[in-house]
């Protein structure tokens, strides 16, 4: 089935519904990278883990 095409069957309501999930998904998804790609470095680096990245600002 072409991208963007509903399926048989499926209401309007249900589309949109069925999108907005599919885009919380992918925000929630990209919080996650920012948390581990930069929160926790940052953090480990303020509470002084001897495996910390050096951060130099």
């Amino acid at each position: 089935m072409p991208r963007g095409q509903r399926p048989p069957g499926l209401s309007d309501l249900a589309y949109d519904e069925r999108a907005k999930l599919s885009a919380t998904g992918l925000d929630n998804e990209a919080v996650a990278f920012i948390v581990v790609g930069v929160v926790t470095p940052v953090t480990a680096v303020n509470f002084g883990v001897p495996s910390a990245p050096a951060i130099s600002v």
